[in-house]
C-alpha cells in the first residue's frame, strides 16, 4: 500500500540516543572504587 501511495509510512516514535560524556580519572585508578573488608596488621603502616 505504501508503494501504491495510499498511505505514507508513519515516522518513528523512538527517541535518538544522546552520547554520554566520558568521565576521565585524574590519576591512574581514579575511576576505580574498591571496598576492603579486612586489612592485615602487617600491611598497615604507622605513617599516613
Amino acid at each position: 500500500m505504501q508503494r501504491l501511495g495510499i498511505y505514507k509510512k508513519t515516522p518513528s516514535k523512538r527517541k535518538g540516543q544522546q552520547p554520554s560524556e566520558w568521565i576521565r580519572g585524574n590519576c591512574p585508578g581514579g575511576k576505580v572504587q574498591i571496598d576492603v573488608k579486612y586489612v592485615p596488621k602487617e600491611c598497615m603502616s604507622p605513617e599516613l
